[in-house]
């Protein structure tokens, strides 16, 4: 294989970026959607040779993302004339829920116009738009928001009233919604809203132009539980299937395979899968239990959910997050800034408590990302104005992946990070070098880069100069293909001091940050080729102040419930020790680490907000004499957000049983099926029992904030390893109903 390195910032007329008009704005891109259009978005669709849509999460200055919905952008130039055309925006923004009038970040469907009109630095959409992340979606032009509008969503089967449970919410794929344990003793079904945001063909965002009217899903189907057509409707048919008639919800058996069927959910055709487990640990109960929430459920795509980069997460977390709160407010008849959604409705404060277990390795890990900002601007607004509200997120699970390196740079020095990159892998493979924070009083730190394959023809590597973007090509591409087709790697050194102007910000604000990545090294049988597998080198060069920088290899594995990827990529670290002398896996980092290699800073890189509540896993101890750290819990701090401060995070705010045992891993739950369990383990089960014990405490009118948090905890920890991988403790809660690993039934109450 014959490779080259070419200089996209310097090559005039590419075609691939300048069909979307992104070299005038690329410091104000998202990195990732650059890396798209340069493979032509070969990681998401085969054969794509221009898309038509994005979806996109923004940031919004000087302008609400109420206002921004509805077209008043204020005093701001001219509102170009067909903005709508080229920009959908979903109608909860424009008539949002309850203390979400003063946000500032909305999601939106654009196509290639919207980067055309941030050329201008006088225009309407430049002077509103601060930064934006690049997310998934299918790419169809025939988008429904010129036609009728869906109906208005169904009442809830039980509307919310003061005294009721705490709604809980849960993010997740795989979600099988039918499980007797989210059922009440009728049989119906206490799923009250359920969004499958898959897309089907003729299925498109929906216009904010219609905010007037009902906020239905903006795009993919929603089942409501006393919908005509709905889950209860659902339920009865699939009840009376044996008999050919729709019969009582609860009499008889409940043919569930040809409820999902009917209802096209083949994402839980497993016995078992991600979503149904968690929702299970975190608000699953007996059908008798009078005191068990309500549900609303989102279930993410697909390709999201397969993506474990988390680069397409953003976009649906946050529109998943909008219709949580937006039919927690109509189930409780919420009032809103134009006039209640009853006009009886006297305005109880809802209070609800989401569950998300998705988590990422690479970022900035100081709570600035997109996501958590977003996050973060969600959980004061909605707080402050009365309703309760909460975001329970896992730590992370690589403590022991290999994933991050650590190397301090003085004037001049270089080091060589040997990243391992696996044979026979179908997914890219990414990298994110971060230079500390700068400082007004001394320079900017600056690095050069360097990626060298495994494979003599590259040892030349061309060094990456700030703010340059550079490709590794096959100079022998298979006949017939695009330009992305031949590119196996890519560097893009993104700054954050590129601009003067402090109304045109970088995509990162205040941290440079190098994004490396490596094509799939098996080939999928298109045209487009496979990067060489083996120990590929990163080699840094400081030159500027002295520094200290910080890498991150994103995770590429394959989540529960979808096909095994291979194994993921890696740091090659001689002096890295993997097991001690009696075969145990290290859990710690030396005193002082003689490689770059290191377990601490290893959290959850969508977990290191400032409001969400994150919770490590933690392993029960047999003798009952103490819980630890499971042995692959992410262990902190996070970083500074600020030069000279210290940081936010110092790791979790506390952690939940994960793991019942050495050896019973896992903790059980639910399988997709009403008669089947199953034991996973991990952060994202711990979350979720978090999120159980976080609801209770929000029904007796508690906080529900981080010290709060860490305020239940029952097995406190002892050593500073242990603080920064389980908190303040560990809250030893178990689900109610479900069996212990020895055959005894656990109480119904902790």
């Amino acid at each position: 294989m014959a490779l080259d390195w070419r200089n996209v910032t310097d090559a005039a007329g590419d075609p691939r970026r300048d069909a979307y008009g992104l070299p005038p704005i690329a410091a104000r891109i998202d990195p990732n959607l650059n890396r798209a259009v340069l493979t032509g978005f070969a990681d998401f669709e085969e054969g794509a040779a221009k898309r038509t849509w994005f979806s996109m999460l923004i940031e919004l200055k000087h302008v609400t993302a109420k206002q921004f919905a509805r077209g008043d952008w204020q005093a701001h130039a001219a509102v170009p004339v067909g903005w709508r055309d080229w920009m959908k925006i979903p109608a909860w923004y424009a008539d949002p829920p309850a203390g979400l009038d003063q946000t500032y970040w909305l999601t939106a469907r654009v196509t290639d116009e919207f980067f055309r009109q941030l050329h201008d630095a006088d225009s309407a959409l430049s002077r509103c738009v601060l930064r934006f992340g690049f997310g998934w979606s299918p790419d169809r032009g025939d988008l429904r928001c010129d036609g009728d509008p869906a109906p208005d969503p169904a009442p809830a089967a039980r509307p919310w009233k003061p005294g009721d449970p705490v709604i809980v919410g849960v993010i997740d794929d795989g979600i099988a919604f039918a499980h007797r344990r989210f059922r009440r003793a009728d049989g119906s079904s206490r799923v009250e809203h359920f969004w499958d945001q898959r897309e089907r063909q003729g299925d498109g965002p929906i216009d904010a132009s219609r905010w007037k009217k009902a906020a239905p899903v903006p795009f993919g189907v929603e089942l409501d539980a006393s919908a005509p057509d709905g889950i209860d409707a659902r339920l009865r048919r699939a009840s009376g299937a044996a008999r050919g008639e729709a019969g009582p919800i609860a009499a008889g058996l409940l043919d569930e395979d040809r409820l999902y069927r009917d209802a096209g959910q083949r994402e839980v055709g497993r016995r078992a899968r991600h979503g149904t487990h968690v929702m299970d640990v975190a608000c699953g109960a007996a059908p008798d239990d009078a005191a068990a929430p309500s549900i609303l459920a989102v279930q993410l795509p697909r390709p999201v959910a397969l993506d474990t980069t988390g680069h397409l997460l953003p976009t649906h977390v946050m529109e998943g997050l909008r219709f949580i709160l937006d039919r927690a407010d109509r189930m409780g008849g919420a009032v809103r800034a134009d006039g209640p959604v009853d006009p009886d409705a006297t305005d109880p404060r809802v209070p609800v408590v989401v569950n998300l277990s998705y988590g990422t390795i690479a970022g900035p890990q100081d709570g600035s990302s997109l996501l958590e900002q977003a996050m973060d601007e969600l959980i004061v607004q909605r707080t402050a104005a009365g309703h309760p509200f909460a975001i329970v997120m896992g730590a992370g699970n690589h403590l022991l992946a290999r994933a991050h390196a650590t190397v301090s740079l003085g004037l001049r020095e270089e080091a060589i990070l040997e990243w391992r990159v696996p044979a026979d892998h179908p997914g890219s493979t990414f990298m994110e070098i971060w230079l500390p924070m700068p400082s007004l009083d001394v320079p900017q730190p600056e690095i050069e880069v360097s990626l060298l394959a495994p494979i003599e023809a590259t040892n030349a590597a061309q060094a990456v100069k700030r703010g340059r973007v550079w490709e590794c090509v096959e100079t022998s591409p298979r006949p017939g293909g695009s330009p992305g087709d031949a590119v196996i790697a890519t560097v893009d050194y993104r700054t954050a001091g590129l601009h003067k102007n402090p109304e045109v910000m970088s995509f990162w604000c205040d941290r440079d940050m190098v994004l490396l990545s490596v094509s799939p090294t098996r080939r999928s049988g298109g045209l487009r080729a496979s990067a060489p597998s083996g120990t590929w080198r990163v080699l840094v060069r400081n030159v500027g102040r002295p520094c200290t920088i910080d890498a991150w290899i994103q995770r590429n594995d394959a989540p529960f419930g979808f096909t095994r990827r291979g194994v993921p990529s890696r740091f090659e670290d001689p002096a890295y020790g993997v097991h001690d002398r009696i075969g145990r896996p290290v859990e710690t980092d030396p005193d002082v680490p003689l490689g770059p290699v290191r377990r601490r800073s290893t959290l959850n890189a969508l977990a290191t907000g400032h409001r969400t509540l994150v919770v490590g896993a933690a392993r029960r101890n047999a003798a009952r004499l103490g819980d630890r750290p499971a042995p692959y819990a992410s262990s902190g701090p996070g970083f500074a957000m600020q030069p000279a401060g210290a940081p936010d995070r110092w790791g979790p705010d506390a952690a939940a049983v994960a793991d019942d045992g050495a050896v019973h891993r896992g903790v059980i739950g639910a399988g997709t099926r009403s008669a089947g369990v199953v034991a996973l383990n991990g952060s994202s089960v711990a979350a979720p029992l978090a999120t159980r014990a976080v609801a209770q405490t929000m029904a007796k009118g508690w906080p529900a904030d981080r010290p709060a948090l860490a305020g239940l905890v029952e097995v406190e920890a002892q050593a500073l390893a242990d603080l920064q991988r389980i908190g303040r403790g560990v809250i030893d809660l178990r689900v109610p109903g479900r069996v212990e690993r020895l055959g005894r039934f656990r109480p119904d109450k902790p």
